[in-house]
């Protein structure tokens, strides 16, 4: 039914009616170059030339200017934790990167900022809309992740010694992954499911190309039927983005200022939000070239004090900002390395990640039970080190580590 019915594709209709592998695979190259022409003539006439954008520049009104940051504002967001809805909020036309160490709770944040923009009554009249992009996961480990982030805590867990029959208890209906509470992964099964339907979470199937993405991105902001709903557009994370330039196929995977630029574009000419997950080096420090912060409008930076690359880390200045963790809690530090909104903020060790799917808010009091206990556990550890050594090697250990 794909291909058309002109002589030309003839040959073809037949080779994929016999099976033939190899015409199949021509077939799917052309269909591709096929469908592509067509979204550029769909696409055709929608953006605005440079000519036409400053012919427009001539014509227009203080009034109308205060009529769009109007809104960009009406239509902004907040992330949904308490210490940062105090003094942040998303506008329209945003561009938002998440920046962290491998395994640090940048996912992580990313999908608990995803719920949150969805549940939070601030963002009730905006009704939003998030679309999620995982370069590095599945659409159905991410859905997994999610029930345990609605539900704050692991009510979903991987369990391979599971039976896959029902010889002694009945099977779970997720294979190897085993039900903690049952009524719960119910509730918390129909929250996720209504998310859905309402189309306030989307994430499709596949990896696909920026240019791709682009277009859907295009087609939902002109679609009459999501008017008046703020949408939201999280990639995880901008190393890996995929393109179809043949360019950036031999782009150095750090040097992702020009993904960056397209980003920042797709967010003003689609008047959305754009939030990007960011790889940081073993050392804290960008995985790319400084130029990328050139198009974001707002940055953050993970720490996580907890995390065991940072106890045995070569760098002493990390390794002296390790906190042990507390009741499965890690503690974090968020930073505003970057904004044009607001003014740079830094909340030192104020959140914390459990389970590997809970970001929450320390509360008052709280941290400096988590530290004095950290401080003992510290200087237990140091103890135990002395015990080890003994005469000169002992003084010089003392010497270093008073």
């Amino acid at each position: 039914k794909l291909i058309p019915e002109t002589p030309e594709y003839s040959l073809i209709r037949e080779g994929v009616k016999s099976g033939n592998e190899q015409v199949i695979k021509d077939f799917y190259n052309i269909l591709d170059s096929l469908q592509k022409s067509g979204a550029q003539k769909e696409t055709k006439g929608t953006k605005k030339t440079a000519i036409e954008a400053h012919r427009e520049a001539h014509n227009i009104t203080v009034d109308q200017i205060c009529e769009k940051i109007k809104k960009m504002t009406k239509g902004g967001v907040y992330l949904g934790f308490k210490k940062m809805d105090e003094t942040l909020k998303l506008l329209l036309g945003d561009f938002m990167l998440i920046e962290a160490m491998s395994s640090h709770g940048k996912t992580t944040f990313m999908l608990n900022t995803m719920i949150n923009l969805i549940k939070s009554e601030k963002n009730k009249g905006n009704n939003p809309m998030v679309f999620y992009y995982p370069y590095e996961s599945s659409a159905p480990k991410i859905y997994l992740k999610l029930l345990n982030t609605i539900a704050q805590e692991n009510i979903v867990e991987f369990n391979s010694s599971m039976p896959n029959d029902a010889t002694e208890q009945e099977p779970s209906p997720l294979g190897d992954y085993s039900i903690t509470d049952k009524d719960k992964f119910k509730t918390t099964k129909e929250t996720l499911q209504t998310y859905i339907t309402d189309k306030s979470l989307v994430i499709p199937q596949g990896r696909y190309s920026l240019e791709d993405i682009e277009s859907c991105i295009e087609s939902y902001s002109n679609d009459k039927e999501f008017d008046g709903r703020t949408k939201i557009f999280m990639f995880d994370y901008i190393q890996i983005i995929k393109t179809a330039k043949a360019s950036d196929a031999k782009m150095n995977w750090l040097d992702k200022d020009k993904v960056a630029e397209d980003l920042a574009r797709i967010a003003e000419d689609n008047e959305c939000i754009v939030i990007a997950g960011s790889q940081l080096t073993d050392k804290f420090e960008i995985a790319q070239a400084k130029s990328i912060y050139n198009a974001v409008s707002l940055s953050f930076r993970i720490f996580n004090h907890s995390h065991a690359k940072i106890k045995n880390n070569a760098d002493a200045k990390l390794a002296e900002r390790y906190i042990h963790r507390y009741e499965g809690k890690m503690t974090l530090s968020i930073d505003i390395t970057k904004s044009r909104n607001f003014d740079s903020q830094e909340w030192d060790k104020q959140f914390y990640l459990k389970d590997g799917n809970t970001i929450g808010e320390y509360r008052q009091g709280e941290l400096e039970n988590i530290l004095k206990e950290d401080q003992e556990t510290k200087a237990l550890e140091k103890g135990d080190a002395l015990r080890e050594v003994s005469g000169n090697d002992a003084q010089a250990w003392i010497d270093q580590n008073k």
